[in-house]
């Protein structure tokens, strides 16, 4: 459950019904390394189980967890990649476009960083808050 509420927090996901549908959209791939023998659980589950946990706790074991996975990483080769997302054509809705910069081991198919580009800005300005 931890990992499915983490990996909706790093899609922007914003609360248990998001959990509830990010495993539901992800099932197959999650269960390539999850054990998930009742399916996904539904989100008054997800509601039980966060609520009991410690903040400090779990920041301080993501932390620890996520260094690691840097440390591995540090000698394979980063690449960075500007996309606007789909769908956010400026001529549409009366939008402004929305544009992200992902930052990838290619080696790894591991994505490590992502940040929006803020309005009035560009790739270049955004990439060392990633570095």
């Amino acid at each position: 459950m931890l990992i499915i509420g983490l990996l909706t927090y790093l899609s922007h996901g914003k609360d248990y019904e998001d959990m509830v549908l990010f495993g539901n959209t992800h099932e197959e791939f999650l269960k390539e390394f999850l054990e998930l023998k009742n399916g996904i659980p539904s989100h008054d589950t997800f509601n039980r189980v966060f609520s009991v946990l410690e903040p400090s706790v779990l920041g301080g074991c993501l932390e620890s967890h996520g260094r690691e996975v840097l440390d591995i990483l540090s000698e394979k080769q980063i690449c960075f990649d500007g996309k606007k997302v789909k769908g956010a054509n400026p001529k549409t809705w009366g939008n402004a476009g929305f544009y992200i910069i992902n930052v990838w081991v290619s080696e790894n198919n591991l994505c490590i960083g992502q940040k929006k580009v803020e309005d009035k800005s560009n790739e270049i300005t955004t990439s060392p808050a990633l570095l």
